[in-house]
């Protein structure tokens, strides 16, 4: 075969290309399907028929807040095909998730600021200086650092600036490349897992769901705490192993050359943190601090609370990032010309996820304004009608460990199943919280060993690890935490909680 032909190969398509197509396909359903609607329930218990609902815009329907379908109501209506609508679809979702895309957007400009500053760079890299000689007490601590990353924004691509610095420091001490790599590809990885808070993944799930973003936290916390140490146990084991016996490292013949070539372009100049860094590390925390606390629900967990409940969401949190923006800048020293280009390059780094989150609108615009939505639902109820709870929860965890293979994007694959699973978990009795939990579990677990995952290869380059080998190292974590999580949807279900 040709360089030529080898340039030409065949590439899994993108999120965008996969959610068009679909949004063709399912526009080209609105012509073939039966058309109808469920009987609802809505939040005082009053029933809406499928009448009623035929007989409704979208944006009467919309404002009737969180209803929910009434198993065995389905009745067929007359067809309204969508399929020469399809590019008012998309500009329709634009409007309709324009709350979402806007605090997308600012939460990139914010990161794109603090990136700026180069604040959490120079004070990991003083963390490792200070700490290489209490290297396991270091892996614990960055290991946990980089979970918060990713359970609170979904750290994934930013991780990758942290290899050329963290894996000469680690071969140096006398640790593999595989112990080092790791610290940061677990660490992060088991974070974006469980995804507590993570707007990326839980933030556009829930409201393609219909449900609050804190809906289920506290299951994926418990989710967190458990995994966390395991996983920080897991690669500190290994390290262990390998540093008492370097025959037992899993890529023990290629060594040599991985760590001369990695040790060569080490610097071993450390930059010093500045008094400026250190408060912009301190005003980096206290914004996701006081995101987390305006989305508690502290009413429903005590009355006498309401004077704290902040009852905050997309729109207010946007406004948080965008203040803590400018604050942080000006903290920074920096110019406003310099505030202004680093907001706007970051906004410009999470812009496809806006355009992934656009068509997934669209999409279940299409749907709704075709009226197949319910039809989807109806065939799928005949599916699980008398399917244990336990069973179908789990099986929407294996079908979106498969999907994830396909779509990698955690916020692509929300956009394709987020709209059908979510109503289809009420009419099997399983909350839609549980189902965001199973979907960004899936999504979490396959992007830590597909190869279709851009983070997972790209890491594996940097640290000169074939995938092979990183398998070989990764297998039984995958497996342990695939079957622990199975049990924690299981013990969900049977607990009525998540």
């Amino acid at each position: 075969m040709s360089e030529q032909s080898k340039d030409k190969s065949w590439e899994f398509p993108s999120a965008y290309t996969i959610l068009f197509v679909l949004l063709i396909l399912v526009a080209g359903l609105t012509h073939i399907m039966p058309a109808g609607y469920y009987d609802y329930r809505d939040e005082n218990g009053q029933i809406i028929s499928a009448q009623a609902m035929s007989e409704m815009s979208a944006d009467e329907r919309n404002s009737l807040g969180d209803i929910q379908p009434i198993a065995g109501t389905f009745t067929k209506v007359e067809r309204s095909g969508q399929l020469l609508y399809i590019p008012m679809a998309v500009v329709k979702g634009f409007y309709d998730s324009i709350e979402v895309a806007v605090f997308v957007l600012f939460l990139g400009g914010f990161l794109g600021v603090i990136a700026r500053t180069r604040a959490i760079d120079v004070g990991i890299t003083n963390l490792m200086e200070n700490m290489k000689n209490r290297m396991y007490r270091l892996i614990a601590v960055l290991m946990l650092i980089f979970s918060l990353g990713g359970i609170s924004y979904g750290m994934g691509e930013e991780t990758i600036a942290f290899y050329p610095i963290l894996l000469p420091i680690m071969v140096a001490a006398g640790f593999d490349v595989m112990a080092a790599a790791a610290v940061i590809l677990l660490g992060a990885g088991v974070g974006v897992l469980t995804s507590v808070l993570n707007p990326f993944a839980t933030g556009i799930a829930s409201d393609l769901a219909g449900v609050s973003l804190t809906d289920g936290m506290g299951l994926r916390l418990l989710q967190w705490a458990i995994f966390m140490p395991f996983t920080i146990f897991y690669v500190i084991r290994y390290a262990k192993k390998v540093m008492k016996n370097k025959a037992l490292s899993v890529t023990a013949d290629l060594n040599e050359s991985i760590n001369k070539e990695i040790l060569s372009n080490h610097q071993s100049q450390v930059e010093k943190l500045t008094n400026r860094q250190r408060v912009v590390l301190v005003l980096f925390v206290i914004t996701f601090v006081i995101m987390v606390f305006s989305l508690l629900p502290l009413r429903d967990w005590n009355p006498d609370w309401d004077w704290l409940t902040l009852d905050w969401y997309f729109t207010e949190i946007a406004a948080l990032f965008f203040m803590a923006s400018i604050i942080v800048g000006l903290v920074a020293g920096l110019k406003e010309s310099e505030i202004g280009d680093s907001f706007a390059n970051g906004a410009k780094d999470v812009l496809g996820v806006v355009f992934v989150l656009v068509l997934s609108r669209g999409l279940k615009i299409v749907m709704q304004d075709g009226m197949i939505m319910d039809s989807i639902l109806s065939f799928a109820e005949t599916t699980v009608t008398g399917l244990p709870k336990i069973l179908y929860i789990n099986m929407i965890y294996w079908l979106h460990i498969l999907m994830s293979i396909f779509i990698p994007s955690t916020s692509g694959l929300a956009g394709v199943s987020m709209p059908i699973m979510a109503p289809l978990a009420e009419l099997a009795g399983v909350s839609r919280s549980l189902v965001i939990t199973a979907y960004q579990s899936a999504s979490g677990l396959v992007n830590l060993f597909s190869p279709t995952g851009g983070i997972l290869m790209g890491a594996l380059m940097l640290a000169k690890i074939p995938y092979d080998r990183y398998i070989k190292f990764a297998l039984n974590y995958l497996i342990i935490i695939f079957l622990a999580t199975t049990v924690l949807l299981t013990m969900a279900v049977m607990l009525n909680i998540g």
